[in-house]
């Protein structure tokens, strides 16, 4: 296959340039000597660079999707604005194998050349098997990175000392100097108003958020977090002030290691189980509220499910226990006009659910009547209560196979992709021992989820035995 920078003029070149961190950056792995390196590139083959395409991020390289910079030279290349893209290296394009052959399979789709300012890009298929070792090498550096970055965190965390790289908690800002929290008087006044409402008053969640974009308070984000889209609404959102509300560290207890390494690709918090946290020396992490209010608000928010009817002003039958059928939100009850009805929770959500309100005549007598029927008969109450249970065990069991089988085919498709592409190869110099120690990665994992799938499916066939 040819370069299609070969068979017609290049007058329009987009450039990319990537870091992994604002550290590196600093640190001089810096976007700047990349473009300086790829201007020169395209100076010395009489190339344009088109400064509107010209593209510079600082992010992952693990990731695909997640990256704006790149989202928009690809969305340049699908509509062939651009002839070419000069990048420094194959790492600064992407360190993931599957992910560069995706974006070289898009480029050449739409007859743009990818250019390399440190290596060649060969578009035959030894010149792409290469390619794609590379790019696993890459993958398997950075694993190696990860694991020693991990090791150098959790040695300044056992010697007692806060790691103080990422964002600042709010309410606090982190002395790096000498691994502790200095409370941010201005964002800690915020904070003990939370607890105070929570704990005194008996607010909920929701309607401290509500309170908090009433008032104009400016979200932790505020000054501190790059957004992709400069006009996007910032305000508080009800998960964020229940993290806060629930965090212990704004009683004066540090943690540590309470996410998962790769919370962040989920786009929400994902906590490892307590007993796995590492707990800190005290006073790495000054009070902002005393352990009394904190464990007052704690409770407060034991109680505030909705079974308890904390308006007297609105009693209602169903409060708690009716869901939205559209987004899944309880439905709060509320009067309009002398009416009960109940209405979608998303009031204080970013974008409002459409559903349209159910009078409380509709809904209330229509759940009283089957729950009555169900109430009076205690045969049907024994009898649904072991349907419930068997039901639900088998349909966990059945869930596990369907994901052990759903796993094994994904495996199996990885092994024959890898013997596909490093099959046919009889170079003698080709790294071998990284293919083979991925494939043996690959064969640990389907044996793993090879003995998931038969408990699964014997406990399945157990349990219908016995219906």
């Amino acid at each position: 296959m040819s370069d299609p920078s070969e068979s017609r003029a290049v007058t329009r070149v987009a450039g990319y340039v990537r870091v992994s961190t604002t550290v590196q950056e600093e640190g001089g792995s810096s976007l700047g000597t990349q473009e300086a390196a790829i201007r020169a590139y395209c100076a010395e083959r009489g190339w344009q660079v088109d400064e509107r395409e010209f593209q510079r991020e600082t992010h992952t390289g693990a990731e695909l999707f997640e990256r704006p910079a790149l989202t928009r030279l690809r969305e340049a290349i699908k509509a062939k604005r651009i002839d070419a893209v000069v990048c420094y290296a194959v790492d600064r394009l992407s360190r993931d194998p599957y992910h560069l052959a995706l974006l070289i399979t898009e480029a050449e789709h739409a007859g743009v050349a990818i250019h390399f300012v440190t290596e060649t890009l060969d578009a035959t298929p030894i010149g792409r098997l290469i390619l794609q070792v590379q790019g696993f090498a890459a993958q398997m550096e950075r694993e190696k990175l990860r694991e020693r970055s991990m090791r150098g965190k959790r040695a300044i965390l056992h010697a007692g000392r806060l790691v103080g790289s990422g964002t600042h908690l709010y309410g606090y800002r982190n002395d790096k100097e000498h691994g502790r929290r200095l409370v941010e008087e201005a964002e800690a006044t915020v904070v003990r108003q939370m607890f105070d409402w929570v704990a005194t008053e008996g607010c909920s969640v929701r309607a401290v958020t509500r309170r908090l974009r009433e008032r104009g308070v400016p979200p932790p984000g505020t000054g501190k977090f790059r957004y992709a889209d400069p006009d996007q609404e910032r305000q508080w959102g009800p998960s964020q002030v229940n993290r806060m509300l629930r965090d212990p560290a704004y009683k004066g207890e540090s943690y540590a290691l309470r996410h998962t390494a790769d919370h962040h690709k989920r786009g929400r918090p994902d906590f490892r189980p307590p007993d796995e946290w590492l707990r800190l020396p005290d006073g790495l992490t000054p009070a902002i509220v005393s352990p009394t209010i904190w464990d007052a608000a704690q409770a407060r928010l034991a109680t505030n499910t909705g079974d308890a009817t904390r308006s007297v002003r609105i009693p209602a039958l169903l409060r708690g226990h009716i869901f939205c059928p559209l987004c899944g939100r309880k439905m709060i009850p509320e009067m309009d006009h002398g009416h009960l009805r109940y209405r979608c929770g998303s009031r204080v959500a970013l974008v409002r659910c459409p559903a349209p309100q159910v009078t409380a005549r509709e809904v209330e007598p229509w759940a009283w009547e089957r729950v009555s029927a169900v109430l009076l008969d205690p045969r049907l109450i024994a009898a649904g209560t072991t349907a419930y249970e068997a039901h639900d065990m088998t349909a966990v069991m059945a869930r596990d196979r369907d994901t052990a089988r759903r796993e094994l085919k994904k495996i199996e498709g990885q092994q024959r992709r890898y013997l596909d592409q490093f099959g046919a190869s009889d170079n003698p110099a080709f790294p071998w021992h990284l293919v083979e120690e991925k494939i043996t990665a690959l064969q640990r994992e389907r044996a793993r989820w090879q003995e998931i799938l038969d408990r699964s499916e014997q406990a399945v066939a157990a349990s219908r035995r016995d219906e």
